[in-house]
C-alpha cells in the first residue's frame, strides 16, 4: 500500500458514506467529495453530471490524489504527517491544509508550499521530530474550528463531529 492509499484510506474511515446537512457549507458529499468538485470533475472528463450518490470509487480516488494529494504537496512529507496533512485538505481545501502545516512549522501561512515551507519543515522535523509536528498540527486545525465556530455560531452543530475527527487522527497518527 502506499502512503497515498493509507491516507486515503485513513480519510474515508472519516467521511463515510452520503451526507447532504443543510448547514455543512460543503453541501451534498459522497466519501467526503462534494457535489461542486464532482461536477467540475465529470466537466473536465466531458462527461454527463450526475448525482455525487453515484461516484465510482476510481473518480473518487482520482479526485483525491489529482485534487488534494499533490497540490499540497502530501507526497513531499513523511509518511504519517501527509496522512494528517491529506486529511485538512479534504476537509478544508489545500491552500488552507497548507496554511495549517505552515503554522505548525513556524513558517509564514501564505498558503504556498515553496522552499521557504520547505526549509521550515525539515528544520521542524530535525528539531522536534514528526510526531510533534503532527501534534502542532492537530492543534492547529483544532484552533481553526474554534475559530470558525466564533464567527459563525450555526457550526457549533459540528464541533463534536471536528472533535471527533482530530482525536481519531491524533490516536491512529500517533499511535
Amino acid at each position: 500500500m502506499t502512503p497515498f492509499e493509507r491516507a486515503l484510506a485513513l480519510t474515508l474511515g472519516i467521511e463515510k458514506g452520503y451526507s447532504n446537512d443543510r448547514a455543512d457549507r460543503g453541501g451534498a458529499t459522497m466519501w467526503g467529495v462534494t457535489h461542486k468538485t464532482y461536477d467540475a470533475y465529470r466537466r473536465r472528463h466531458g462527461l454527463p453530471l450526475r448525482d455525487v450518490r453515484l461516484i465510482e470509487p476510481r473518480e473518487r480516488d482520482e479526485i483525491y490524489q489529482k485534487g488534494y494529494w499533490f497540490p499540497a504537496g502530501c507526497d513531499l512529507l513523511p509518511e504519517c504527517l501527509s496522512a494528517c496533512h491529506f486529511d485538512a485538505a479534504v476537509n478544508h481545501g489545500h491552500g488552507q491544509a497548507v496554511r495549517f502545516l505552515q503554522q505548525a512549522v513556524g513558517a509564514l501561512p501564505d498558503g504556498i508550499f515553496g522552499p521557504k515551507t520547505r526549509a521550515a519543515l525539515a528544520a521542524a522535523l530535525e528539531r522536534e521530530g514528526e510526531a510533534e509536528v503532527i501534534r502542532t498540527y492537530l492543534d492547529v486545525r483544532r484552533d481553526y474550528y474554534d475559530h470558525l465556530i466564533e464567527s459563525d455560531p450555526t457550526q457549533e452543530r459540528f464541533r463534536r463531529g471536528w472533535a471527533n475527527r482530530i482525536d481519531h487522527l491524533q490516536g491512529v497518527l500517533l499511535a
